[in-house]
């Protein structure tokens, strides 16, 4: 077996055993940034506005409900031509995996960014504002339908569309109004029941007619739902015999995420409205080379959990050790050998790897 072998088997054999101890990654956390620029490289976005416009551009470019090509996203300004580069990978399973998923990424960014390049300082949001949203809504209206749960996707589903969960949210609303004592929470209700039956109009004419155009008035339908003051609080008095906690959190949780497709719209008309930058935004798609996805030779090989468990603990330890992570993960040895294995052989590139060698 070749040195370089040695090192892929090395590594993957390393990350798929931290993935086996850690299979449920603990949350994000934020680091403090004291240095916010990179030695030698002048920016002319704040890091807090170019950080924001990432994060907005990473959400619309996970656009599919697809767990197998999840994005990455970077940007880079160009001082020379005077652009900002958005560069984005996705999980890959070999070479020529995820290629649908890139083109459409692409092909969505494009479009988005051909609009905002017509944006000045003149221009008025009722003027352009629709044809951002549009664009935006057309990259990701099969996201969008998969949160509304009104369409197939690739994972199976018994989760209740949300019309339905409108409709048991109305008739809850309906049954406490009669009790509330609080004008503010009387007038919460009101506007709630009025924006609701208007959401359950627009999903059922998008369902008569399925374009884009019936589809962003669904998201701009939600966002006004979005908008009323003291929704999270007349969801959260509704009892439980009315309305499953589960159901109500899903409601809120539903129309938060969908609300952001518009406010995604109204950011990327203000920003190229502010900044020649955001006016000239190009995507450069990152891909490996073909060989980064070579297998090393493995004949005769096979991952020894208890080898990588012998290296962490002292002689004699080993499967007392290897008993005690099998007893907290609450599975068999052998279960355990089976899951390393499967990881070594199954996993994906990750779209992050792919970026930061690109990333000057």
């Amino acid at each position: 077996m070749s040195a370089i072998s040695d090192i892929k088997i090395v590594c993957a054999e390393n990350i798929a055993i931290s993935y086996l101890l850690r299979n449920v990654p603990a949350p994000p956390s934020r680091n403090r940034t004291y240095c916010q620029t990179v030695s030698g490289r002048h920016s002319t976005l704040s890091f807090d506005t170019e950080s924001k416009l990432a994060s907005t551009l990473a959400f619309i470019a996970h656009s599919k409900d697809d767990v197998e090509h999840i994005p990455a996203l970077c940007l880079e300004e160009d001082t020379d031509s005077g652009s900002l580069s958005v560069m984005f990978a996705v999980n890959k399973a070999s070479y020529n995996d995820g290629e649908d998923t890139i083109c459409g990424i692409k092909q969505g960014f494009e479009r988005i960014f051909a609009i905002l390049a017509t944006v000045s300082k003149s221009t008025r949001y009722r003027d352009i504002g629709n044809q951002i949203l549009t664009a935006v809504v057309s990259m990701c209206s099969s996201r969008i339908l998969s949160r509304l749960r009104m369409a197939c996707t690739s994972r199976a589903s018994t989760k209740r569309p949300l019309k339905g969960t409108l409709q048991e949210a109305l008739l809850a609303v309906n049954i406490i109004r009669r009790n509330l004592n609080d004008g503010n929470l009387s007038k919460t209700a009101d506007n709630f029941t009025l924006r609701a039956k208007e959401v359950e109009k627009l999903m059922d004419s998008w369902s008569q007619c399925q374009v884009d155009t019936r589809l962003v008035e669904v998201v701009k339908g939600i966002h006004r739902l979005q908008q009323i003051l003291g929704l999270p609080d007349l969801i959260g008095i509704i009892p439980n015999r009315d309305m499953s906690p589960s159901a109500r959190k899903s409601l809120l949780n539903i129309v938060s995420k969908v609300s952001r497709y518009w406010e995604v719209g109204r950011y990327l008309y203000r920003i190229a409205k502010k900044s020649p930058l955001a006016r000239a935004m190009r995507t450069i798609p990152v891909r490996l080379p073909e060989e980064a996805f070579a297998s090393p030779v493995i004949d005769g090989y096979f991952p020894e959990l208890q080898s990588k468990i012998a290296e962490a603990s002292s002689r004699g330890s080993q499967q007392k050790l290897l008993r005690e992570i099998c007893s907290i993960l609450k599975i068999s040895q052998q279960q355990a050998i089976d899951r390393l294995a499967d990881t070594l052989y199954t996993a994906t590139y990750r779209a992050r790897a792919k970026i930061f060698p690109n990333f000057r």
